[in-house]
């Protein structure tokens, strides 16, 4: 966002030692390829289980609860463990959107896993628990399940934002 508003850029100066900017040092090997039907079929096989979107939907989960923490109080101490994990979503989906051109020694799907186990969050009966506006997302796609998952409000913008959108 490019801006000089001095509200948001006093707000973005208000925490800039402690936000940094994710960086990807994982290893690569560049892979070169030819338009072949050889191998474009081996590019479509090692790029068709994408996990760009679930990467993004765990990420903006584990920031909606940093930010909703942060919003009741929390400090930075409090959260740093989740804002790392947030980080190494964000070079997940950098992993996964260079796929096509580089080669690398994890395997995305079993660290997105991880992450999930993790951070798998429960309500007193067992639902678990997600973002209230991916109640609204899921009512669109169709797989809306308040039987299994707690949609809960939680104080964040995207929270905020579908609210106001609702009036």
């Amino acid at each position: 966002m490019i801006t000089n508003n001095e509200l948001f850029i006093k707000a973005a100066e208000k925490n800039y030692e402690l936000f940094k900017v994710p960086t990807n040092m994982v290893k690569a090997k560049k892979t070169t390829r030819f338009y072949t039907a050889e191998q474009k079929a081996d590019l479509d096989i090692k790029t068709s289980v994408n996990k760009i979107g679930d990467i993004i939907n765990l990420s903006q989960e584990l920031q909606t609860h940093m930010w909703h923490q942060l919003n009741h109080g929390a400090k930075y101490k409090d959260i740093e463990e989740v804002y790392f994990d947030i980080c190494q979503l964000a070079v997940l989906s950098n992993l996964a959107i260079d796929a096509a051109k580089k080669e690398f020694d994890i395997t995305i799907a079993d660290e997105l896993r991880k992450l999930k186990e993790k951070w798998i969050r429960r309500d007193d009966t067992g639902r678990v628990i997600k973002p209230f506006f991916f109640g609204f997302l899921a009512k669109e796609k169709g797989y809306y399940n308040p039987e299994k998952k707690n949609y809960m409000h939680h104080d964040t913008s995207m929270d905020y934002l579908h609210m106001i959108s609702a009036y």
